[in-house]
């Protein structure tokens, strides 16, 4: 992203901060957003405020110890929330959300949806790299929101094909649109 001059919004876990609080930080530094995961890869769909509340302020607790950066994001595991998580997330300061629920979005925060299919969802199903960075091409438009799992990336040998994709579009972080 460095060498494209592009900019990515890279999300944490809160249980894992402690351990990543030198990336966090150097991402931070670089210009990167950094955005919350939850404490644990918890899934938001039918979440109470009780349990959403505690994942929510753990996981931003633990990345502002660990790399001194407050999330103003939060992307949501497996992408659906609760009314639970929308209202945990609204007090809780948090600015956006990267999911999809059928609740009651607080006034001062902005939900994106997320490009489906992602990389993850493609390569899983069986796409080559280059069909993959073919087909998330075609849907690339400015405000469009991809996820991007560099762990499978470098599963699948497509990091020369992210790389490509990245030099091409030039894709910015979510605070940055």
């Amino acid at each position: 992203l460095d060498d494209a001059d592009a900019s990515g919004s890279f999300a944490f876990l809160g249980r894992d901060a402690a351990r990543y609080g030198n990336v966090i930080s150097r991402l931070a530094a670089a210009g990167h957003e950094i955005v919350l995961h939850g404490h644990r890869h918890v899934a938001c769909g039918d979440l109470p405020y009780e349990t959403a509340h505690q994942n929510l302020s753990l996981g931003i607790e633990a990345i502002e110890d660990a790399g001194g950066v407050t999330p103003a994001g939060f992307f949501s595991p497996l992408q659906d929330l609760s009314q639970g998580t929308l209202d945990a997330a609204d007090e809780l300061g948090l600015e956006w959300l990267l999911g999809k629920t059928d609740g009651d979005v607080p006034a001062g925060i902005t939900l994106i949806e997320p490009q489906n299919p992602y990389d993850l969802v493609l390569l899983n199903r069986g796409e080559s790299p280059g069909e993959t960075f073919e087909e998330l091409d075609a849907v690339t438009e400015p405000g469009a929101a991809f996820l991007f799992h560099p762990n499978m990336l470098e599963y699948y040998d497509a990091l020369a094909e992210f790389e490509t994709w990245v030099d091409e579009t030039e894709p910015v972080s979510i605070e940055s649109y």
